[in-house]
């Protein structure tokens, strides 16, 4: 079987995907199709570049051979997995290989991350026809996240062809069983990771360490970052008299990120709706910490469960929120229980190896001009 999976570049949050899907098709016979080179503004980001240094990808953008080889690949692979759909330089190829009835899984986020975008007339019609071409196609949606499915229906696209999806950090060989080992003798830890921009909602982390310290909660929040809101938050944090109680830890490398997850109780993924999945959640739940989560972002309604593997809040409610981490806070057990369901929700049903089975399961199914089977939960399973 010949696997393709085309998207701008590879990062470390499509890796253990990849090399899942090279370990079912075998050496050789797994492509990723690099578009484009690591931009400077994601290797500030503590990105690596490593298009060029994983065998299996294919750096479409270093020559004309290779951009002749990638349009081949498109077309004569048995299962190709396109992120966003099909450029423009490759939609003859691809009408080609949709004609010809082979199986195709766009693997997209939501589109409409604003709501004013809904209301973009030109966006709505370009959309619309890109995506409903190949409606008579053997063409699927992968959601990566749960709104994706909800936008896509707004231009009637892919109608019963949605499956759930995401995106797959390695994170289930960083733990080797389900407890969750972690330093309860001193305060707790919280953490707070990521760009430090308007739409990653950072303040919702401050105005909770502010409610913790007046409620005399014994904790630090560590927050991992860079960003132009940063002067602003830490403005706050001078006004709401925490700094005693933030850290401001700056740019650290994605190994750092992970030990820093792997040292915290709790987890705070504060990202509104522009958030279209967010991986650091995957991340932070596989290192077990007990995540408190913002339901409008992409990753948060796939992957947890509210009291069971986590707290789960909307913006109108975040007093709600503080009282439960509040709680939360003075209960080691509760941190320690919601931990570890986190760590085996991500050991055994949201990681790179279950989804890459799965895909493939899909796609023998679909091949075999059988109704795709749809799984109960998780990975490949109904997102309408």
């Amino acid at each position: 079987m010949k696997i393709v999976f085309f998207s701008n570049f590879l990062n470390h949050h499509q890796t253990a995907f990849c090399e899942a899907l090279e370990s079912i098709a075998g050496k050789g016979n797994f492509t990723f199709l690099a578009d484009e080179r690591t931009d400077d503004f994601r290797i500030e980001m503590g990105y690596s570049e490593i298009n060029s240094s994983t065998g299996y990808v294919l750096c479409v953008y270093d020559s004309n051979e290779n951009f002749i080889k990638a349009k081949k690949l498109i077309a004569d692979c048995d299962l190709l997995i396109a992120t966003g759909g099909c450029p423009p330089k490759y939609l003859q190829t691809y009408d080609k290989r949709a004609k010809s009835g082979k199986t195709s899984f766009v693997y997209s986020e939501r589109p409409y991350k604003k709501n004013i975008d809904r209301f973009n007339i030109r966006g709505f019609l370009t959309r619309r026809k890109k995506h409903t071409k190949y409606e008579n196609c053997n063409s699927y949606l992968l959601c990566a996240g749960a709104y994706t499915a909800k936008d896509f229906r707004f231009f009637g696209a892919y109608k019963n062809k949605c499956f759930k999806f995401g995106y797959f950090p390695d994170v289930e060989s960083n733990r080797e069983n389900l407890t969750v080992s972690k330093d309860s003798s001193k305060s707790v830890k919280l953490l707070w990771a990521g760009r430090l921009i308007d739409w990653k909602c950072t303040e919702t982390a401050l105005n909770l360490a502010d409610y913790l310290k007046k409620n005399g909660v014994d904790f630090c929040l560590d927050i991992v970052g860079t960003g132009n809101r940063e002067p602003f938050l830490r403005s706050l944090a001078y006004k709401l008299d925490i700094e005693d109680k933030v850290n401001f830890l700056g740019a650290l490398s994605h190994d750092e990120v992970r030990k820093k997850m792997k040292q915290s109780d709790i987890f705070l993924f504060t990202s509104n709706r522009q958030e279209g999945w967010g991986a650091v959640l995957n991340e932070s739940m596989g290192d077990g910490c007990a995540v408190v989560a913002n339901c409008e972002a992409g990753a948060t309604e796939y992957l947890v469960k509210d009291g069971y593997n986590g707290i789960v809040y909307s913006k109108k409610h975040h007093e709600k929120m503080y009282e439960k981490v509040l709680v939360l806070c003075s209960n080691r057990d509760e941190i320690k229980r919601l931990g570890e369901n986190a760590a085996r929700t991500m050991k055994e049903l949201w990681n790179a190896k279950v989804a890459a089975q799965r895909l493939v399961k899909v796609y023998e199914q679909i091949k075999e001009g059988k109704e795709p089977f749809v799984y109960s939960e998780g990975p490949l399973s109904n997102a309408e």
